[in-house]
């Protein structure tokens, strides 16, 4: 069966088992994405056979050994080991379950490296990027729309790494939404903004313990172990940290230019005195 590796936050992921049409499927999906890069992880496929019961709810992801899970999400299961850098999923034979198994997996094995998976569009102006994040409706995808397709990075999921220096590194995945543009871009993260629309702009900065709230809503992440749900925590924090906004802003508003006008009027407002997270809001 056809194999083939692609660029998914800066590691190249190996997909074997993959039938002729899905891999013709995958190619179409993942073309942008395609790498020669030796393969950090492997992602092993094989196929439902009987009953294929939908999906429903959110995946079940339960710790079965240290740096091993298991996820169960309608025909779909796998297991994800972090240890080995290694997937082994069984699913239908669809790129949009194939793609599920590789967000889920991406999930848990992004976070073992310091980082994490934000449902969120990222666009790119003056080599930074703009974050926004929100429900579904917010506004993510009008952002995304706003900017020309070559600036978009993603129109749904961005992946955030903290770096040494205490910047944060921000990626285009391939796991795009409903307008279809994603890109195997990367630059600083300039702002992360969580959009409310209403009837005037306002950019507001949030305390690091308000933004993790807020991000944690928005982020890809089904394991309900604690020690876990502690790690996703700590590195929320670090994202979040002197450069996440509240952004009250109108549907007519192009969101790019408001919020980097505004942090080139007001430097001061780019690195507010926020007080790190703990009981405070």
């Amino acid at each position: 069966m056809p194999d083939l590796t692609i660029d998914i936050a800066g590691l190249p992921v190996l997909i074997e088992g993959l039938t002729a049409a899905l891999e013709a499927a995958a190619l179409r999906r993942y073309r942008p994405f395609l790498t020669s890069g030796k393969p950090a992880v492997t992602v092993g496929v094989t196929y439902v056979e009987g009953p294929k019961p939908e999906p429903e709810g959110d995946p079940q992801v339960e710790r079965v050994a240290p740096g091993e899970y298991s996820v169960r999400w309608g025909a779909l299961s796998a297991q994800v080991s972090v240890r080995d850098q290694a997937v082994r999923g069984e699913l239908l034979e669809n790129v949009y379950m194939l793609d599920s198994l590789l967000r889920i997996s991406m999930s848990l094995l992004l976070l073992e490296r310091g980082g994490l998976l934000l449902h969120s569009s990222g666009v790119m102006r003056d080599g930074r990027v703009l974050i926004s994040f929100g429900p579904s409706g917010a506004g993510k995808t009008t952002v995304a729309r706003s900017v020309p397709e070559a600036d978009v990075l993603c129109d749904e999921v961005m992946a955030l790494l903290p770096q040494p220096d205490g910047s944060v590194r921000a990626i285009g995945t391939p796991f795009h939404g409903d307008l279809g543009i994603c890109a195997p871009g990367a630059g600083p993260v300039a702002a992360i903004v969580r959009l409310r629309q209403a009837a005037r702009d306002r950019l507001t900065p949030l305390s690091t313990a308000a933004a993790a709230r807020e991000m944690l809503a928005a982020t890809l992440f089904f394991c309900r172990e604690p020690d876990l749900a502690g790690k996703l925590l700590d590195i929320a924090a670090i994202v979040c940290k002197a450069r996440t906004f509240s952004l009250e802003f109108q549907l007519t508003t192009h969101v790019p230019s408001f919020v980097f006008e505004h942090l080139g009027r007001n430097a001061a407002e780019t690195q507010p005195k926020i007080a790190d997270p703990g009981t405070g809001g």
